[in-house]
């Protein structure tokens, strides 16, 4: 509240950053189609990246459903200590995706089934301690605190409604 960002407002800060991506990369913002989004970044070859000042949890689960991986870079320096942060909404279009079966569908082999006996894989138990150890391993990259802070809530908007769904 009342950073400089704001008291500029989101359309100076918009054309502030379509001057430093210069074209390279697209602007959504929470009102597009992403459906015509993601078809233009395909058929333009218009790289995996878009750019977006929207850090709205209902644009993120858009973003993820049409797939994007909603990432987060910061680029005003702020972290130094310089300048209050700008952070930039970064939805990744990945052209390849890998996924997880569910385990009803692996199929393990019994030499791997063994050496993963002090393992345990778990679901929803741990969402706030496996973001952070994230941030610990590898930095706040693109886990900038405005994306952990959409996560969260995302996460726990999904964890009440299953609660309330359990409890019927």
């Amino acid at each position: 509240p009342g950073s400089r960002w704001e008291k500029a407002g989101q359309a100076a800060v918009e054309e502030l950053l379509s001057a430093h991506f210069d074209g390279r990369r697209l602007f959504v913002s929470m009102h597009d189609d992403l459906r015509k989004v993601a078809q233009r970044i395909l058929q333009e070859n218009a790289g995996d990246y878009c750019w977006s000042l929207d850090f709205d949890a209902a644009f993120m689960r858009r973003l993820f459903r049409h797939g994007f991986l909603p990432i987060c870079s910061e680029l005003s320096g702020g972290h130094h200590g310089s300048e209050e942060p700008l952070y930039v909404l970064l939805p990744k279009l990945h052209r390849e995706r890998c996924l997880l079966r569910l385990p009803h569908a692996l199929r393990i082999d019994r030499g791997a089934r063994k050496r993963s006996r002090k393992y345990r894989l778990t679901v929803d138990l741990a969402f706030s301690e496996v973001m952070q150890g994230c941030v610990e391993q590898h930095g706040e990259s693109w886990l900038w605190p405005p994306v952990r802070k959409i996560f969260t809530s995302m996460f726990q908007e999904q964890h009440n409604a299953m609660r309330r769904a359990a409890d019927l």
